[in-house]
C-alpha cells in the first residue's frame, strides 16, 4: 500500500502533545519551498488524546508566500510504502493569520474545521507519518466555518503580480492591471479588470468583466462575461482566453459537485468596501 504522507520522524508515532507539535513543525517546514518565508514565526500546536488529535492550532501570522511559481504549485506530500495504518481524526483544526502575506497582499484569515479524517501510518522504512484521506462520508460531513479578508488595493497589486506570471506563459507582458469588485448583494458581485498588455512593441488595454451570483443551493452562475481589446493584434492574442471564457458565459456551476462527498458548502457570502471579505460555512 502506498499513499501521500506527512512524515513525522522515526516510528513509533509521537505519543505526547509536545512531541507531536515538534514533529509537525519540522515536517511542515520540510515540505515548503524556500520561497515561502517566515514559517519560523508561524505557530503550530497540537493536543493529543490517545490516537485522536483533539486540537490542531495553526497561526500563519508573519508567513509570506510569493507569487505562484512552479515550486509552489508543486508542493505535495511524499508518496510512501505503508506497513501499517491506524484510523484517526482531528477533532478541531483552527487556522488563523493576522496577516498572511500572499503576493504582497496582507490576508487576514480565521477558520475552524471539525472532525477531519486522518490516519497514523508506519512506513516500510520505519518512519511514522500522518495521512489525510479525502472526506467521503456524505452522511457525516466535515463541518466548519471561516473567512478571509484583504484590502482591495492590495488585492489589485497581488493580482498584477500573479497575472504577470501567467502573462509570461502566454508570451505577452502585463504592465498594469486595474481590478475592481462591486457587491450587488451578499451573494452576487460584478467584477472588472483593465489590463495593459504588450506584445513586442505593441501595447494596448484589454478588458475583462462579468457577473457572478451564488444561489441558496450553492450554485454559481456566471454571466455577462466579456474579454477583448480594441487593438486587433492584442485582441487576436486573447483569442484562446476568450474561447475559454465564452464556455462559461451563462453557465451554472455547482460548487458542491466539485467537492469531496464529505465536504459540503452550506453558505457563503462576501462583503466589499475598501476591504474584500469572503465568508463561508461547510457542514
Amino acid at each position: 500500500m502506498s499513499d501521500d504522507t506527512l512524515l513525522l520522524g522515526p516510528a513509533p508515532r509521537p505519543q505526547t502533545s509536545e512531541a507531536l507539535t515538534t514533529a509537525l513543525r519540522t515536517a511542515v517546514a520540510a515540505i515548503l519551498p524556500r520561497a515561502v518565508s517566515g514559517i519560523d514565526r508561524a505557530t503550530i500546536a497540537a493536543r493529543l488524546e490517545g490516537s485522536t488529535i483533539a486540537e490542531l492550532v495553526i497561526d500563519l501570522t508573519g508567513v509570506s508566500v510569493p507569487t505562484l511559481s512552479d515550486d509552489l504549485r508543486g508542493i505535495s506530500l511524499i508518496e510512501t510504502q505503508v506497513r501499517s495504518t491506524e484510523p484517526a481524526v482531528i477533532s478541531l483544526v483552527t487556522v488563523s493569520a493576522a496577516p498572511l502575506t500572499v503576493a504582497g497582499a496582507r490576508v487576514n484569515l480565521q477558520g475552524q474545521v471539525r472532525d477531519l479524517p486522518a490516519a497514523w501510518v508506519e512506513t516500510t522504512q520505519g518512519q511514522a507519518g500522518l495521512q489525510f484521506p479525502e472526506p467521503d462520508d456524505a452522511a457525516h460531513p466535515v463541518s466548519g466555518e471561516g473567512q478571509a479578508s484583504v484590502d482591495k488595493g492590495e488585492l489589485q497589486r497581488a493580482a498584477l503580480t500573479i497575472g504577470q506570471t501567467f502573462a509570461q506563459e502566454m508570451g505577452v507582458t502585463l504592465d498594469d492591471l486595474k481590478l475592481d469588485f462591486q457587491a450587488v448583494s451578499p451573494t452576487e458581485l460584478k467584477f472588472f479588470a483593465d489590463a495593459r498588455v504588450k506584445k513586442g512593441f505593441i501595447g494596448a488595454s484589454a478588458v475583462v468583466h462579468g457577473n457572478a451570483a451564488l444561489d441558496s443551493a450553492m450554485n454559481v452562475t456566471l454571466s455577462n462575461l466579456q474579454v477583448g481589446s480594441k487593438n486587433p493584434v492584442i485582441n487576436a492574442l486573447l483569442g484562446a482566453v476568450k474561447g475559454r471564457i465564452d464556455r462559461y458565459n451563462g453557465r451554472t456551476i455547482s460548487v458542491n459537485d466539485q467537492l469531496p462527498a464529505g465536504v459540503r458548502l452550506t453558505s457563503a457570502e462576501f462583503e466589499i468596501t475598501d476591504t474584500v471579505t469572503i465568508k463561508g460555512r461547510i457542514g
